[in-house]
């Protein structure tokens, strides 16, 4: 004998049907939206982090995110903070020979990396911000522009 899902309320059962259908549709139209940007600044760390290599993170996300607001919103550009340490994301320490927090530039295409640049002056000027944000705004432009 099979029983019939909600018999006494059939409205019911189907609006969720139509609910998770919906809700499913939606997912695969935000997960579409979520193209990684051709160009990345990474900024790779470990579980232990001071407060230079906190500030450095700090001062890289906030140089993205004023002053290459619109690559970020055309998806021209992105800014991910990884910590190369968690399961995954060992190949970074390894394909860039990484013994400490680094920021790197990365240009994706089909998945693929097919350019980079580790961005080692980093540490040269985190301590002193203007310096650090005129390095860092000269390297993404000449890296978008296909220098480096």
């Amino acid at each position: 004998m099979t029983k019939r899902v909600n018999a006494k309320y059939p409205r019911v059962a189907m609006a969720s049907v139509i609910g998770v259908v919906l809700a499913l549709a939606a997912l695969a139209v935000n997960t579409a939206a979520a193209v990684e940007p051709p160009v990345t600044l990474y900024y790779l760390h470990g579980m232990q982090r001071c407060r230079t290599c906190l500030s450095i993170e700090a001062q890289a996300r906030g140089t993205v995110e004023s002053a290459f607001a619109t690559n970020l919103k055309a998806g021209e550009l992105g800014f991910q903070s990884v910590n190369f340490e968690q399961r995954g994301n060992e190949h970074f320490v390894r394909e860039f020979s990484l013994v400490s927090s680094s920021l790197v530039l990365i240009e994706r295409k089909s998945g693929k990396t097919v350019r980079s640049k580790l961005l080692a002056e980093a540490w040269l000027y985190a301590n002193d911000e203007s310096r650090f944000r005129s390095w860092l705004l000269k390297e993404i432009a000449g890296f978008l522009k296909g220098q480096g």
